[in-house]
């Protein structure tokens, strides 16, 4: 009985691996090229121009950094063609490779400016989305200038350009943009999207001069065309109507002098309002918290009114860069902030019997009811500069 059950053992033993002959379509490491980072111009005849970035695996270990190339010390190879669609112009390029590209540890796309405002970017996603290498959590980046520039920075922080961007992708925190989220908004009659707006600006203060990456703001959208953008101020206020706050430096007059808060907290709440048949209002109430991180008015922050004075100025200063982003927002008829959504889901039979076919045409009607209340939770740990000299 024994030698039956021994034998039965070793038959499914058998049957079991001998299917087991191997990976059919296996791909060795060795044979692959990773794109870590793509870029996406417009060129002066109508073409595609797609750029890539791919990390030289041989070089990583003791690279200096820096640079594009295959030799040397380059830690990075970068390649670039141009096609009448963007699938050919990749085509072109792999033509030139003696191994395989390959897309799905892509972690970055980035869209020239030209190609943004003048063809816009939905064609983009049919090159991305068709096939599932293709990462949709990829971040999704615009370029001031060239997209193809960005990748030939010399971050000093990262070994690649790419890499440096992501990571300042990342820094927004709850305000990431991605191929998914830029897809969803394109795809909804109440929202337009924004991409995080970076520019190239050469190294200040040392003798070798490098050019970084400057997170500038964000590019303005109206459907899948670029129109403007957010930078500055309007930026953090935009994340403000976004619900993405994040904190930030607001510098304000006082005196003859400055003084420079920082935003360490906010919470924003919008609700639409029908005050007549059709006209809608939104009330906007922000509130903030600010810490005090520079005084240079030589005011005393402690004295209720001075500090009531402080609290106010602040309060107003917010509220006019917001009123500005809104009026940006309305000059375009864009809905970058989901107005729409927020009638959509208070007044649902109201948005799919008036405003769900021509929304965008009726945003530069829309009323503004905007509230804003600051506090200032701290002033810092002294009440004066402690070099200021002191008067008996």
């Amino acid at each position: 009985m024994k030698n039956k059950l021994r034998l039965l053992f070793i038959m499914i033993a058998v049957a079991v691996v001998v299917p087991l002959t191997g990976c059919w379509d296996r791909r060795e490491i060795n044979d692959v090229a990773f794109i870590l980072t793509t870029a996406y111009d417009l060129e002066p005849d109508g073409n595609f121009r797609v750029t890539v970035q791919i990390p030289l695996a041989g070089q990583l270990g003791g690279a200096k950094g820096g640079g594009g190339g295959s030799g040397g010390d380059k830690t990075y190879y970068i390649d670039s063609d141009t096609g009448r669609t963007i699938r050919e112009a990749s085509a072109k390029v792999q033509a030139r490779s003696s191994r395989r590209l390959f897309s799905a540890h892509r972690r970055v796309v980035i869209i020239g400016e030209d190609l943004a405002r003048t063809h816009g970017i939905r064609d983009l996603f049919e090159a991305i989305s068709r096939f599932t290498e293709n990462r949709i959590t990829s971040y999704m980046i615009v370029s001031k200038g060239k997209a193809a520039d960005l990748l030939n920075t010399d971050p000093p922080l990262e070994r690649f350009s790419g890499e440096a961007i992501r990571e300042m992708a990342k820094a927004q925190g709850r305000a990431v943009i991605n191929i998914k989220n830029v897809a969803q908004e394109l795809n909804t009659p109440y929202s337009d999207p924004v991409i995080l707006y970076l520019g190239k600006k050469e190294t200040e203060g040392g003798s070798d001069k490098k050019t970084e990456i400057q997170l500038l703001g964000y590019a303005h959208f109206k459907q899948d065309k670029m129109v403007d953008t957010f930078e500055k101020d309007k930026a953090n206020a935009l994340n403000l109507l976004r619900k993405h706050s994040r904190p930030y430096d607001i510098v304000i007059p006082f005196g003859q002098k400055h003084i420079s808060l920082e935003m360490t907290d906010a919470r924003t709440t919008i609700r639409p309002v029908f005050k007549a048949k059709n006209n809608v209002t939104f009330q906007i109430k922000v509130w903030s918290k600010m810490a005090v991180m520079e005084n240079l008015s030589g005011s005393d922050l402690t004295d209720p009114v001075i500090f009531r004075q402080v609290r106010d100025k602040a309060s107003e200063s917010l509220r006019q860069t917001l009123l500005e982003t809104l009026k940006q927002i309305q000059k375009y008829k864009t809905d970058p902030i989901d107005l729409g959504k927020h009638i959509w889901r208070s007044h649902p039979g109201k948005w799919q019997s008036t405003y769900r076919h021509d929304w965008r045409d009726r945003m530069d009607k829309a009323d503004f009811d905007l509230q804003v209340q600051t506090d200032i939770i701290q002033i810092g740990y002294i009440s004066s500069n402690i070099a200021e000299v002191t008067r008996e």
